[in-house]
């Protein structure tokens, strides 16, 4: 039985024997003249050469000619062989293996990487859905979503778990990909330079290349942290920006959205660390009526594993494993609860309106008082605050007696907001009105 499980999410092609990682590596490669650089090294360039960095040829595994063809790669499934190559470089020993492949692979693209595999060092023993795997490994009779983000795509697929999990469906959220994400952060955040220190990293490659390396510490410590410093150094001066996560949530809420549409909220949704490890991604499922499980890394591990102990490998051939048998603890009990009887929590607001324009809320308080409206500084006539953490907005008044009245009633302590409600202060006409902003 082999212990081995190769995961083809090109986020981090992962290569796990007995438990442990052995080798993991990006799929990215940027083609130089006499020699291809893979994973990380070429993820630390992509800026600095764009017209030669490839990061589809796992998502896209075909082998449709490029058009400027190198004597070291014609197509993406040379790219795709070169990179198995070199993790099989890095792991050392490994020969056979299980694949867990997402669901978003095509019958042609599950024949040709058969076919790579019998050309590479590697002797693929199975292919099973990584999502189907990692549910095996963890859930207990219920329907689920299972959410994995990829370079280019998110996949959402559905499962159905009683003895056996079963594969429903597959939804590709096309374009909105760990690097649409980070592409969007790294035009937020060079914003924030412009503004802070009149500074813009985007001008020079090398500066961009800089900051985009600085986005996978920079959404780490977003994960935690409502806000968090990036520097950036240029001709020997250095420059920085502070991010604010709830700004940067807001950023990315089109890009969230998409997401979450994909999603069946009557099923707990399974998440992956690495799409839950997105500032405010959880929540944002959360708010949108879907009950959220964050999945161990290693469940797909876990999966693949009991798919080997069962023998149905090498002897029976190769075919795309659906459905696995469940566990036998599994982890997550909770089935979902039934669309007809679940409540689903109403969207919730993003802006104040006010005289025809429209102000983002976040944790950052916006200040209303009669006199001078709303601002962003408290002042000694200000009688109410406005707020948004974790998508709920929250309206505070300056004490008791402020005179503070929501859809015409009077309120005396913290109020949550929803879309629609309108927000009226003593000794003025102006009103406020709470909106959501759909992008």
């Amino acid at each position: 039985m082999t212990d081995t499980v190769i995961d083809l999410n090109d986020c981090e092609v992962t290569i796990v024997q007995a438990g442990n990682v052995v080798a993991s590596s990006p799929g990215i490669a940027v083609l130089r003249e006499d020699r291809i650089e893979l994973g990380q090294a070429a993820l630390q360039s992509t800026h600095i050469d764009p017209r030669n960095t490839f990061s589809r040829f796992w998502s896209n595994l075909n082998q449709d000619n490029f058009k400027r063809r190198t004597k070291l790669a014609r197509h993406n499934a040379d790219l795709a062989f070169a990179h198995l190559s070199a993790l099989h470089e890095m792991a050392g020993d490994v020969e056979e293996a299980v694949f867990a492949v997402p669901g978003s692979f095509t019958n042609s693209q599950l024949s040709l990487l058969l076919g790579l595999t019998e050309a590479s060092p590697f002797t693929a023993t199975g292919l099973v859905d990584a999502a189907v795997a990692a549910t095996a490994a963890t859930a207990g009779a219920g329907e689920y979503n299972h959410l994995d983000i990829h370079l280019h795509h998110t996949v959402v697929t559905s499962l159905e778990v009683s003895d056996a999990v079963t594969r429903t469906a597959v939804k590709v959220v096309d374009e909105v990909g760990l690097l649409a994400i980070q592409d969007k952060c790294v035009n937020h955040i060079a914003d924030l330079f412009v503004q802070q220190s009149r500074f813009d990293p985007l001008h020079h490659a090398a500066t961009e290349q800089a900051l985009c390396n600085r986005m996978a510490q920079c959404l780490h410590e977003l994960e935690s942290e409502a806000d968090t410093v990036v520097h950036v150094e240029f001709e020997n001066a250095r420059y920085q920006a502070r991010v604010n996560r709830e700004r940067l949530v807001e950023a990315l809420r089109p890009l969230y959205n998409k997401i979450s549409a994909a999603v069946d909220a009557a099923r707990v949704s399974l998440v992956h660390k690495r799409l839950a490890g997105l500032p405010a991604f959880t929540d944002h499922l959360a708010a949108a009526g879907s009950k959220v499980e964050v999945l161990d890394q290693r469940a797909v591990f876990a999966g693949c594993m009991g798919y080997a102990r069962d023998g149905k490998a090498v002897d029976e051939g190769i075919y795309f494993v659906t459905q696995l048998k469940a566990a036998a603890e599994p982890g997550i009990t909770h089935a979902a609860t039934p669309a007809s009887l679940e409540q689903k929590p109403e969207a919730g607001a993003t802006h104040v309106l006010v005289d025809a324009e429209a102000h983002p809320l976040g944790q950052t308080p916006l200040y209303l008082s009669a006199q001078a409206g709303l601002t962003q500084s408290s002042g000694q006539d200000t009688l109410c605050s406005l707020t948004l953490e974790d998508f709920v907005a929250t309206l505070t008044p300056a004490d008791a007696a402020a005179g503070v009245f929501v859809n015409g009633q009077a309120v005396t302590g913290d109020t949550r907001l929803k879309p629609g409600d309108v927000v009226g202060l003593t000794g003025s006409a102006r009103e406020y009105t709470l909106i959501r902003v759909l992008e």
